[in-house]
């Protein structure tokens, strides 16, 4: 590859494919029920990551989502300190109506973060039901595994699973 290519691909993944090399890693799972991207790459790159859409996701501002959304900012853009989404935030945080706004608006439900957790994940992790019912009908994966080799169907509650009986498919 020329150099000017290498500088097209943008600093952070010049340097994760420094750090395989150097580490003989693969970017494949050994585990083909466990993602092999993280959020980075299926959602855009860090370099697309804007604060106040994430900010939005996380506080649950459907207003300020929508004024970022017609600036043109990626809904999936990734925080580079933990590998979020801003679907990742309102998930973790029960926004279902701006989970239901920001599915309706291409936000992708089956983006996984550094730990290999989806917003699902997120979101019956933390007992949020009404999210739960939001992020379903967004179609996600509920086969896709964390990096602790979970399904989001199989970290939730029975009384979750009662609600849901597709998480557990």
């Amino acid at each position: 590859m020329r150099p000017q290519h290498i500088l097209s691909l943008g600093v952070s993944a010049v340097i994760l494919g420094l750090i395989s090399v150097s580490l003989g890693c693969s970017s494949k799972s050994s585990n083909p029920s466990t993602p092999q991207t993280t959020a980075s790459t299926v959602s855009g790159t860090e370099s697309t990551y804007d604060r106040e859409m994430y900010k939005a996701g996380e506080g649950g501002h459907r207003g300020l989502m929508e004024e970022r959304i017609k600036k043109g900012k990626d809904i999936n853009g990734v925080n580079p300190k933990n590998g979020w989404t801003p679907l990742h935030a309102a998930s973790y945080n029960g926004h279902k109506k701006l989970v239901s706004y920001m599915v309706t608006q291409g936000a992708n439900v089956n983006a996984v973060d550094r730990d290999g957790n989806t917003p699902l994940h997120l979101a019956v992790g933390r007992g949020h039901m009404d999210t739960v019912q939001s992020l379903l009908l967004g179609a996600p994966n509920v086969g896709i595994r964390n990096n602790a080799g979970k399904t989001a169907g199989e970290i939730a509650s029975a009384s979750m699973l009662a609600k849901f009986p597709q998480l557990s498919q």
